[in-house]
């Protein structure tokens, strides 16, 4: 593999998901393989000092959230954006094709499925990508999480101590 060959400890940190996804394999090896090397982490927080925050909403508070957003693309011109997307490139192998809410208002526009339904599947497919998103944020170290709703009176006491300090 020549990823193992270019950079073991990138290769060795990837995961199932990391090896199953060809876009993720290619762009590791073209980071390591560039002439000019991204700082490490520990890098970085030696020059840095900063505090990483999560908030944290409740499920019916985020996916709330998201299909508000949802509707205001919609609203907004997403499916004509997606209409002249297909009239110039024509090709819906192109990866733009698979992004979030293209691919539900590609089978909006086929007639596959209703608007509501796309409504309901691009929120679904949002949810989705929000949970993925959650998971990877939850295993970077030294962010400290707070629950949205339940955590107000402290997250706010924390962050004045810490705002104090500067």
């Amino acid at each position: 593999n020549r990823l193992q060959k270019e950079d073991s400890q990138k290769y060795s940190s990837l995961n199932r998901s990391d090896f199953m996804n060809p876009r993720r394999l290619i762009r590791a090896i073209e980071i390591s393989t560039s002439k000019s090397k991204a700082p490490t982490h520990q890098e970085i927080s030696k020059e840095i000092s900063f505090h990483w925050v999560g908030i944290m909403p409740d499920k019916i508070t985020l996916k709330t959230m998201i299909n508000r957003r949802v509707l205001e693309r919609i609203n907004n011109g997403a499916i004509d954006e997606v209409k002249n997307l297909l009239k110039k490139y024509p090709n819906r192998k192109l990866t733009i094709y698979s992004s979030l809410g293209v691919s539900q208002i590609i089978d909006f526009l086929d007639k596959k499925i209703t608007k509501e339904t796309l409504r309901t599947t691009w929120t679904n497919a949002e949810v989705d990508y929000a949970r993925r998103q959650i998971v990877w944020f939850k295993k970077q170290p030294g962010i400290v999480w707070y629950d949205k709703d339940i955590d107000k009176q402290s997250l706010s006491k924390d962050l004045s101590k810490i705002y104090q300090k500067y």
